[in-house]
């Protein structure tokens, strides 16, 4: 009977260390970046990640109203930090990365400054919904900096996350708009259409936050700050303080 015990505990162990999934709430800007991350992971440990995609805001309030995530992974710092003061992270939040905005366009526009968007042949601009995803905040705030916001601003397509404002992009359903440098970099649209870089003096760091919320994902976790995710994070585009 002690063999047969041990036997069990011993099959416990190997299906809570590697039988497991880790479920993940992702900002869209960070869906392929954190993907092939996963990647990497699940073939290392063999645990399953599990990613769910939408934008900050959304994801915060699926938290808020029991989603079983075991870690949040936010385009800020604003919602985690927000999750953490209400009770539902384990630690404090963490900056794993800064993100950096491109204005992207798949017609023939040469896009020379953001300037551009104020002639007559850009009729419609997709933007990220600045009230759910940091992208879109730091969108409106380039846009003022620029100061050309009320002259483009009966443009404006919204996407309720990055990701999908830059599907309007990608499907032309708009001319040009605003993404982040992690999606064009991205498999699914490199060498896509065309895109600048925003100056980065325009806009706040969009310094992207992590937080623990089960026991569960500490290992994921953990991870996301070795060497070898921050290379990939770099690769995407991100920029890293060592």
């Amino acid at each position: 009977m002690k063999k047969f015990s041990s036997l069990v505990l011993i099959l416990l162990f190997f299906y809570n260390s590697y039988g497991k999934t880790i479920t993940i709430a992702v900002s869209a800007n960070a869906e392929y970046a954190i993907k092939e991350i996963a990647s990497i992971f699940e073939k290392k440990y063999n645990i399953k990640v599990s990613e769910i995609v939408s934008s900050s805001g959304k994801l915060a309030n699926q938290i808020i109203r029991g989603a079983p995530f075991d870690i949040f992974i936010s385009a800020d710092m604003k919602y985690p930090q927000f999750l953490y003061k209400k009770g539902f992270a384990l630690e404090k939040p963490k900056i794993y990365a800064y993100g950096i905005v491109v204005l992207w366009t798949m017609k023939n526009i040469p896009l020379k400054s953001v300037k551009v968007l104020t002639k007559d042949n850009i009729k419609r601009i997709a933007v990220p919904n600045p009230k759910l995803a940091p992208y879109g905040k730091a969108s409106i705030e380039i846009l003022k900096n620029y100061k050309i916001y009320q002259k483009v601003k009966n443009k404006l397509i919204y996407g309720e996350s990055v990701s999908q404002a830059s599907l309007y992009i990608y499907k032309g359903l708009a001319d040009a708009g605003f993404t982040a440098k992690s999606i064009v970099l991205a498999p699914k649209f490199k060498n896509k259409g065309n895109w600048i870089e925003i100056d980065r003096t325009k806009y706040k760091p969009i310094a992207q936050g992590v937080v623990l919320l089960r026991k569960n994902g500490k290992l994921f976790y953990q991870f996301l700050f070795t060497k070898e995710s921050k290379e990939i994070l770099k690769k995407y585009g991100y920029q890293i303080n060592e």
